[in-house]
């Protein structure tokens, strides 16, 4: 993408960011409701490829209100929880007008981020464990987060072409719960040896990352079990939901791509010693529908081909979401 093309998607919306909420599972009742459009039988949708969906207990709790067996979108969509997570959406630029590589992206040029950043229920927690520190220790400043106000929870790079209404999605990622994973082991670790909280919480890596200010191990641990829990289990259907309902809904796009781990690593020029989790491209995109496919974006038709003369024994495949 161009610079000028990310700038005008960004204008389009209210102050660059909007909100966005979520619970277990919604991406199955919203893709169904998208697919149905009207009442349709249960029998009609086992044999299309949403079929996977209904086999969630929140899907199958909707379809059992009626004796019918016909599946309503307007049913599906008005299942919602009482407290819902909020997130605020933003939306930023990654990459480089005459680079690819050194930013992981499939062309040269750029990617628009879609951030999904932490709501005021989280950063009010987060504010009193770490007292404002001056550096966060759960995000990495050479990645595309949001640096505007809210912290970035996670984050996806969509590669959009607005004339054939296209976009791949390159990535998608989380420092923040990774992170604050690994810290937690750390801790584990280092007071089950040195038994002193103050001792522990003055060497690396903590003194560099923004734990100078939290006060004990029990607060910490209320953070990280109590706050961040619930984000670990929804994280990452989460992101990818919320990148196809602004596709869909503020651009107007519904044919979605999305990189297969092996392709993906080779569009993008990744080693195997930086290729990213192969779930989130493999389970992540087929728990959405999405079906693997040799088809690809139009705009990425000069690297596909320098993959597959490059790989001409290994066939490259990407993930069309279905519908």
């Amino acid at each position: 993408m161009k610079l000028e093309e990310i700038n005008e998607i960004k204008a389009c919306l209210p102050k660059s960011r909007t909100l966005f909420y979520y619970f277990k599972d919604r991406y199955a009742l919203e893709l169904l409701a998208d697919a149905v459009v009207k009442p349709k039988p249960m029998r009609e949708l086992k044999q299309s490829p949403f079929a996977g969906l209904l086999r969630k207990p929140i899907v199958q709790d909707v379809v059992a209100r009626y004796a019918d067996g016909l599946v309503r979108p307007e049913a599906l969509q008005a299942q919602w929880p009482v407290n819902p997570h909020a997130f605020v959406l933003s939306l930023g630029a990654w990459g480089h007008k005459n680079s690819s590589d050194d930013y992981q992206t499939s062309r040269k040029g750029y990617n628009l981020v879609l951030h999904m950043n932490f709501s005021n229920q989280h950063d009010t927690i987060y504010q009193h464990t770490f007292r404002s520190p001056k550096s966060s220790p759960f995000c990495w400043g050479g990645h595309p987060r949001n640096r505007q106000g809210r912290n970035t929870l996670a984050w996806a790079r969509l590669d959009i072409d607005i004339d054939r209404g296209e976009v791949l999605i390159e990535e998608i990622q989380n420092d923040w719960l990774r992170d604050a994973r690994s810290d937690k082991k750390y801790l584990i670790k280092h007071l089950k040896e040195e038994g002193n909280w103050e001792s522990v919480s003055k060497n690396w890596p903590f003194s560099a990352g923004g734990y100078e200010n939290v006060k004990s191990l029990k607060e910490l641990e209320g953070y990280f079990n109590h706050c961040l829990g619930p984000y670990e289990r929804i994280w990452d259907e989460a992101m990818l939901y919320a990148v196809i309902w602004f596709l869909r809904n503020e651009l107007g796009i519904n044919r979605i791509f999305y990189n297969t781990w092996k392709t993906g690593c080779r569009m993008k020029g990744i080693s195997e010693r930086w290729a990213p989790p192969r779930s989130i491209y493999t389970d992540l995109p087929r728990r959405f529908c999405f079906k693997e496919t040799e088809e690809y974006p139009a705009m990425i038709y000069k690297r596909a081909r320098y993959v597959r003369r490059k790989w001409k024994n290994d066939t490259p495949y990407w993930f069309k979401l279905a519908g």
